[in-house]
């Protein structure tokens, strides 16, 4: 078996599904949450000393999120009055399963509010308004770091 392989159909955190609304949400568990650290957003770049982390935006100014460095990055655009995130693969240096797009998008019926962002060593998971919408990923960035713009 080559590495590559081992790079797809994997499990990602358990969630506690809810109905809001009269819509499916999807949440992670406080013990859960509590094993990821808190990133604070204090600066528009972030470099994690650990391998799981997660953060929590609220701020409409951010329009994108890029994790890795510049040159090898997976990016997160965002805009908050349509309720329309795409997260896009095509900066990042490793590129796998290609044939199925490189790009992901979500687009909600309302108005982003907040993005909770969960990073464990490859997986990426998006948590939009409260779960409401959620996107798994998976990226590999030689070099974590959070660029907020």
């Amino acid at each position: 078996m080559q590495k590559e392989d081992m790079w797809i159909h994997s499990l990602t955190m358990p969630r506690f599904l809810t109905i809001k609304e009269g819509k499916l949400c999807q949440e992670v568990p406080e013990n859960i949450k509590n094993e990821y650290a808190h990133l604070d957003i204090d600066s528009k770049r972030i470099k994690p000393e650990e391998d799981t982390w997660y953060i929590n935006l609220t701020d409409k100014q951010i329009s994108e999120i890029q994790i890795g460095d510049q040159e090898d990055h997976l990016s997160i655009k965002i805009d908050w009055a349509a309720g329309h995130i795409v997260a896009d693969r095509s900066t990042l240096k490793h590129q796998f399963s290609t044939e199925y797009g490189i790009q992901r998008e979500v687009s909600m019926s309302e108005e982003l509010k907040n993005i909770e962002i969960y990073y464990d060593n490859t997986f990426i998971e998006i948590y939009l308004n409260d779960g409401k919408d959620t996107m798994t990923l998976r990226a590999f960035p030689e070099n974590v770091e959070i660029n907020l713009i």
